[in-house]
């Protein structure tokens, strides 16, 4: 278990994994979970407006946003999902670096951005 509650894990950082990381972020006490978004990339990209951003109206960058900023509590791990053990209750991610990485979770919430 979390040293400063139980363990939530979000499988993915799309707009499914940030806005349900932002509301747990929100609805939850601090002590109550520790929150971990596991994605592949550190951002999220605004589809809607890849179209204006291809003709030039707007700019890449103002269509990309930066999940650790955007997630004031959440930890954000960079990094691919590559098993869930659901009797053992654990996730394990390989990271960007070739690192595994396993999380524990009390919560766990599958949101895969593709």
């Amino acid at each position: 278990m979390a040293a400063n509650g139980r363990p939530r894990v979000v499988v993915g950082g799309g707009f499914g994994g940030l806005y349900c990381a932002k509301r747990l972020e929100r609805r939850l006490p601090p002590d109550a979970a520790e929150i971990t978004v596991a994605s592949a990339e550190n951002y999220m990209t605004y589809t809607p407006l890849l179209p204006e951003a291809s003709s030039g109206q707007v700019e890449y960058r103002h269509i990309v946003v930066p999940l650790r900023q955007v997630l004031r509590r959440a930890r954000v791990l960079v990094g691919v999902v590559s098993g869930i053990d659901l009797t053992a209750r654990t996730c394990r991610v390989v990271t960007r670096y070739g690192h595994d990485r396993t999380l524990e979770w009390d919560r766990l919430v599958i949101a895969p951005a593709r």
